[in-house]
């Protein structure tokens, strides 16, 4: 090495501006990527919940055949309740 300085390159203000907005849309993919992950997680965790409350209304109305309309009913309004949980945590997001 001859220990030299090394020149500097020099960019146009149009390849600084490209290269700014080429960063922008990255940063924008990110932060879409990590919405939709949010939202995702959100809904496969409300389905999960959903499953959970109808398995142990059938549980429940097999233990007690009497109760089966009362407990479906329950497990129909948290299954709604959950589900607008979901839909507005997506609509916070959009």
């Amino acid at each position: 090495m001859s220990g030299g300085l090394v020149p500097r390159r020099r960019y146009t203000p149009a390849q600084q501006e490209a290269a700014r907005f080429v960063g922008e849309l990255d940063a924008q993919r990110q932060v879409e990527q990590a919405r939709m992950a949010a939202m995702a997680d959100v809904a496969m965790y409300g389905m999960g919940e959903c499953a959970y409350v109808q398995k142990a209304a059938e549980d429940y109305a097999r233990l007690c055949p009497g109760s089966a309309q009362a407990l479906a009913f329950i497990a129909s309004t948290t299954q709604m309740a959950i589900a607008n949980t979901v839909r507005r945590f997506g609509s916070d997001l959009s």
